[in-house]
């Protein structure tokens, strides 16, 4: 299997308590009060090809997950985190030429207030070799603004290598299932 991992970090700035700021956005003192941002979205993408038929390939994703409501993620082998899985078969809003499905799914870590919670998408394209699975998914940085330096220096890395895992052992339960499939199914 040949795996690329790309990031693409976007960021959303939102208020911490937009009613914190008074009629005239002003602290009592008579001071501007200064936005903090507290929902900063990041983005990453991961891709993975799989050898198994376009056509199979999301019903057999989908059953892998919708088996496994609760995995362990990680960047590592040796570490990882519990996360419940949630997902579900959508419309794959990202391909204007042909309609076909994608799977929507969010997780949420175990241990919350260090661990983000997850929302993506799973999109799949035709492949060469098979079909080629994109993991696109965005999370929220934990800690505020120390969190958001922590994952400019090293959590994107950490997200994109947990995403990449999680997916190759999405592709590889996909491909092993296309296997087990009898001939001419």
């Amino acid at each position: 299997m040949r795996s690329v991992a790309s990031a693409r970090t976007e960021f959303f700035c939102v208020c911490a308590n937009a009613s914190a700021f008074g009629r005239a956005g002003r602290a009592s003192a008579g001071r501007p009060r200064r936005c903090v941002e507290t929902n900063v979205r990041v983005r990453v993408v991961v891709n993975r090809i799989v050898e198994c038929p376009f056509s199979a390939t999301i019903e057999f994703a989908a059953e892998e997950l919708e088996r496994s409501p609760e995995v362990q993620v990680s960047p590592l082998e040796s570490a990882g985190e519990s996360v419940r899985l949630a997902s579900s078969v959508v419309e794959d809003a990202t391909d204007a030429v042909r309609k076909h499905d994608a799977l929507a799914f969010a997780w949420r870590a175990r241990h919350r207030g260090l661990f983000p919670d997850l929302h993506g998408t799973l999109t799949v394209r035709p492949s060469v070799r098979g079909s080629e699975l994109t993991l696109a998914g965005q999370y929220t940085p934990p800690f505020g603004a120390a969190g958001k330096l922590f994952d400019t220096i090293a959590g994107h890395a950490i997200a994109r290598r947990t995403l990449d895992r999680f997916l190759g052992h999405v592709a590889q339960r996909v491909e092993s299932r296309w296997q087990q499939e009898p001939v001419g199914a």
